[in-house]
């Protein structure tokens, strides 16, 4: 396998992987409320909030840091 063919897959790994994590996490927000559990919806829907923001802040860190991109332009 090439690089450039590893690197697709990898691709389709990850876009795969979000799809099935947003699906899931869809579910789990309907959760509490379908079993009568709004005692536990607080908790769950932060702990999503914050893997969401953590997933969302580490995609952009790794746009952004020369470790995964050597191509960032030069600072001003």
């Amino acid at each position: 396998m090439s690089v450039d063919e590893a690197i697709r897959d990898l691709e389709r790994s990850h876009d795969r992987l979000i799809d099935r994590y947003l699906a899931l996490e869809e579910r789990a927000r309907t959760l509490p409320d379908l079993h009568g559990l709004p005692e536990q919806a607080p908790p769950l829907v932060r702990y999503l909030s914050t893997l969401r923001s953590w997933i969302s802040g580490n995609n952009a860190w790794s746009r952004e840091t020369l470790r995964y991109n050597d191509r960032l332009p030069a600072p001003r």
